[in-house]
């Protein structure tokens, strides 16, 4: 029986054995994710420092992955890495950040008298179908039909009547 030592060392050996791998493998799981936490911050972090260095370049009409990624300090290749991670691309990144900014200029009425070809290309575009195709693509709508809905909500929320009721809500 298990008072026998012969017996019983091959039996403790073997639990020691099973609670070695046991803790092994506990303390294995709490680096793992200790080191996955930090992989992810590292690639949280180098996400921002890319999107801030969009935000900051993005009418450049040149702007290209390349340049972003040594702006940054790190390849193109990991610069598509990170994105793609992230469930999001480079390409759509800056489609996405220069048809905000024409928005902006859209809704602004001293930059009224801008052309849409204007505000287009200040933002970065170097043919004007191609941000006519990425708007409509975006918004659902031509850059010209949502100027003037932009146009229209700005005049109406800047009517006294209009404010106040939309105040008192």
């Amino acid at each position: 029986g298990l008072s026998d030592p012969k017996r019983a060392a091959p039996g403790a050996g073997a639990l020691i054995d099973v609670l070695g791998g046991l803790v092994s493998a506990t303390l294995e799981d709490c680096w793992a994710s200790t080191s996955d936490d930090s992989a992810d911050r590292l690639s949280r972090a180098r996400l921002d420092q890319i999107s801030q260095h969009m935000r900051r370049h993005f009418a450049d009409p040149d702007l290209s992955a390349e340049d972003v990624a040594k702006a940054v300090g790190i390849s193109r290749r990991y610069l598509h890495k990170l994105f793609t991670e992230a469930g999001r691309s480079f390409r759509a990144e800056l489609v996405n950040l220069r048809i905000e900014a024409c928005l902006r200029v859209f809704a602004d009425e001293k930059q009224s008298g801008k052309t849409i070809a204007d505000v287009a290309f200040a933002a970065g575009y170097t043919d004007i179908s191609q941000f006519n195709r990425h708007f409509r693509r975006i918004h659902g709508e031509t850059p010209s039909a949502a100027r003037r809905a932009l146009v229209a909500r700005t005049a109406i929320s800047r009517r006294p009547a209009t404010r106040a009721r939309l105040s008192a809500k």
